[in-house]
């Protein structure tokens, strides 16, 4: 069955199709879509103390149902979800909502990660999606530098899996050599930002030192 939480997205990103191109980057923009999002997810009565207890049980158990989507099963879940919602969108809207979905399992993850659970894959049983701002930290706010699959460094043979994480310096995440699958997965962290180029550079002399 694919997620509803994967169906309302879909939704939302057909509903703001211009600003999703702009990708999301802007604050107004990013928090109108969380808004819609919100609303999707929520139903419109909230006035009833107990039904909205109840709503907050279905929102937990969607967004863990999602958290536990390894890459690939997120990646075949969004292309399912893309194809039931919006079947005449164009392939280039439908490869984009493909692509933002499958950042919505890491986002969680990271947003979810605590002393109790470091994975990120279980839901705090006292979590409440009472506001767009209580969603916002599990919504991916733009498309990546690169997705998953790409090979950014020439002549190196790591392929991306994962985005582990973003924040203002760029992008951290898990690669592996596809030609050495007993070999551990490593991490790469990328930037465009000169002054955090410069953090990244002392840090590898720091790593060759040991």
């Amino acid at each position: 069955m694919i997620p509803r939480f994967f169906k309302i997205g879909v939704k939302v990103l057909a509903k703001h199709v211009i600003k999703f191109g702009a990708k999301l980057v802007g604050v107004d923009a990013f928090y109108e879509f969380g808004a819609d999002y919100y609303k999707e997810l929520r139903d419109a009565k909230q006035d009833d103390a107990i039904l909205a207890n109840a709503q907050d049980d279905a929102i937990r158990a969607q967004i863990k149902e999602v958290a536990v989507l390894s890459p690939e099963e997120a990646k075949a879940q969004a292309e399912r979800a893309v194809e039931s919602v919006a079947p005449n969108a164009t392939p280039e809207e439908k490869r984009a909502w493909v692509q933002y979905l499958t950042l919505i399992p890491p986002t969680i993850r990271q947003s979810l990660r605590r002393f109790e659970d470091p994975t990120g894959e279980s839901v705090p049983g006292d979590l409440a999606i009472r506001s767009p701002e209580d969603l916002l930290p599990f919504l991916p706010q733009r498309l990546p530098l690169f997705k998953a699959g790409d090979r950014p460094l020439p002549g190196v043979d790591l392929e991306l899996i994962e985005l582990l994480g973003r924040g203002g310096f760029g992008e951290v995440w898990k690669a592996r050599n596809p030609y050495m699958t007993s070999a551990d997965p490593v991490v790469l962290k990328f930037t465009t930002e000169e002054s955090a180029c410069k953090i990244l550079r002392n840090e590898r002399r720091v790593f060759s030192i040991w």
